[in-house]
C-alpha cells in the first residue's frame, strides 16, 4: 500500500457535525489524540536496499490541520478530491492530518490518512477519540511510553511461530520471495503494460433511507443472510450486465484483522490487507435471494477458516520484494471487478455535550494504480451510505453509475 511513496493510496473520512468550536480546542485534542498512538509519530525511512520501514521520530511533528471555510453541504466532495492528490509528507509528518471545513454553525472535519498505516478501524478508533477529546478539553490521556509490537513475533503466540511446520513454510516462503524480486520485474517488463495516462479519479455517494435500510435489514434476516452478502451479491450482478463477459465475477472483501489476531485490540492503530473473494454461479439459475444465500456460505466457509497468525507470517516473509515494487504508473492487471469494504454499524456517539455529530459522509479511498474500483458502505442514524470510487483509465464514470443503479434496485426493488 505504500509503494514506492511516489503516489498517494489515501482513505478520507468525513463528519458533517453541529455545534461550536475553536481551533485551539481541536489542537489540542489532535495532540492528545497523537500522544496516546506511537504510530501517529512514526515516519517513513527507505533503508540502504528501498526497503520502507516505519520509524518512530523522536521531534514527532504535530498533525498537520488546514482551514477552510465552509462553502455548503457538498464541500467535502471537493475538498476530498483534492486530499487524494496531495502527497503526505511520509519522512517528516504524521499519516495522518486532518481538514476543517469551518462554519457558523455548522463544520466538518476530514481525516485523511495514509492506507499503509490505517485501515477502517483505526480510523474509527481516531474518530471515536478525537470527538471524546475535542467535547472534553480537559480529559487527560495517558501517553504512550511504548510501542504496542515492533516485529511480527510480538503478534504470534510463540509456539505457533516457532512450531516445526511454520518454521519450515517461513524458509519455503522466504526462498520464493527472493526468486519472485528477481523475476517479476522480468516478467512485468515482458508484458509491458502501457502507462496510465491522462487518469482521472471520481466518486460518486448515495444513501438508503432509514426505512430502505430497516426493510432491507429485515429482509435478510429473514433469508437467514448478512446486508453484506446481499449487497454482494447486487453488486455481482451489477457488473455481469454492465461488463457482460468481460466480468470478473469476483470481488474482494477486506476483513478486519483484529477478529483473528487477539494480540492486535479494537483501539490499536493498524492496516494489514486480508480479505475473502466472493462470486456467484454462473451456471445457476437462481434467483436474487437464491444466490445470496450462496453468497452467504462461501462467506462464512471462507471467514471461518482465516487465520490471521498465518497471514501475518506469510506476508512477513516477501520483505526482499519490497525493494523491487513498481513505480506505480503502469496498467496493472487484476482478477477481481472492485473491492467491497462493509464498515457496518458505526459506534460514534450522535450526541455530545457541545456538539453533535449530524452526519457521517460515506467514506472513500483511492490507490494510485490499476482498477481501483472500491464501494464502502457504513451505517449511521439508521440509514446506509456508500461511496463507489473509480478511476476512468480503468471504469467509465457512467458505468460506476449503472452498476450502482442496477444493484440497488436488484436489492431493494425484490419482491
Amino acid at each position: 500500500m505504500y509503494g514506492d511513496g511516489s503516489a498517494p493510496f489515501h482513505g478520507v473520512f468525513s463528519l458533517k457535525i453541529r455545534g461550536v468550536f475553536t481551533a485551539e480546542q481541536l489542537q489540542q485534542a489532535l495532540a492528545k489524540l497523537q500522544a496516546g498512538h506511537c504510530l501517529l509519530n512514526m515516519v517513513i525511512e527507505e533503508d540502504s536496499k528501498g526497503v520502507p520501514w516505519f520509524v518512530l521520530s523522536k521531534r514527532p511533528a504535530p498533525i498537520p490541520v488546514r482551514i477552510e471555510e465552509r462553502q455548503g453541504d457538498e464541500h467535502w466532495m471537493q475538498e476530498t478530491r483534492r486530499e487524494w492528490a496531495t502527497l503526505f509528507q511520509v519522512n517528516t509528518h504524521p499519516l495522518l492530518r486532518l481538514v476543517w471545513l469551518r462554519g457558523a454553525e455548522v463544520s466538518d472535519l476530514l481525516l485523511v490518512v495514509h492506507h499503509c498505516a490505517f485501515d477502517g478501524g483505526a480510523v474509527l478508533c481516531m474518530v471515536h477519540e478525537l470527538l471524546s477529546l475535542l467535547d472534553a478539553p480537559q480529559k487527560k490521556v495517558a501517553a504512550a511510553t511504548a510501542l504496542p509490537f515492533t516485529h511480527v513475533q510480538d503478534l504470534v503466540p510463540h509456539n505457533i511461530y516457532y512450531s516445526r511446520g511454520n518454521r519450515a513454510k517461513r524458509l519455503l516462503l522466504g526462498g520464493v520471495a527472493q526468486l519472485a524480486a528477481v523475476a517479476v520485474p522480468v516478467i512485468k517488463r515482458l508484458q509491458r503494460q502501457p502507462e496510465v495516462t491522462g487518469r482521472k479519479d471520481y466518486f460518486i455517494t448515495w444513501t438508503i433511507d432509514k426505512d430502505a435500510t430497516s426493510a432491507l435489514t429485515r429482509r435478510c434476516v429473514t433469508q437467514k443472510i448478512t446486508p453484506h452478502a446481499a449487497l454482494t451479491t447486487a453488486f455481482l450482478y451489477a457488473f455481469r450486465q454492465v461488463k457482460g463477459a468481460a466480468a470478473r465475477n469476483r470481488i474482494l472483501c477486506p476483513v478486519d484483522i483484529r477478529r483473528y489476531v487477539r494480540e492486535i485490540k479494537k483501539d490499536t492503530l493498524f492496516a494489514f490487507g486480508m480479505g475473502v473473494n466472493l462470486s456467484v454461479s454462473k451456471k445457476s439459475d437462481a434467483g436474487f435471494w437464491q444466490a445470496a444465500q450462496q453468497v452467504q456460505a462461501a462467506l462464512t466457509r471462507q471467514t471461518d477458516k482465516l487465520n490471521g497468525y498465518d497471514f501475518l507470517m506469510n506476508f512477513e516473509c516477501f520483505h526482499p520484494m519490497l525493494a523491487r515494487r513498481a513505480k506505480g504508473k503502469t496498467k496493472e492487471m487484476v482478477n477481481y471487478d472492485m473491492v467491497f469494504s462493509n464498515l457496518g454499524r458505526l459506534d460514534i456517539p450522535k450526541s455530545f455535550t457541545s456538539f453533535e455529530v449530524e452526519a457521517v459522509y460515506p467514506p472513500t479511498v483511492m490507490g494510485p494504480t490499476g482498477n481501483y474500483n472500491t464501494v464502502l458502505t457504513s451505517t449511521f442514524r439508521g440509514q446506509m451510505d456508500f461511496s463507489f470510487t473509480g478511476s476512468t483509465h480503468h471504469f467509465a464514470y457512467e458505468e460506476a453509475v449503472r452498476v450502482k443503479e442496477i444493484a440497488m434496485e436488484l436489492l431493494l426493488g425484490q419482491p
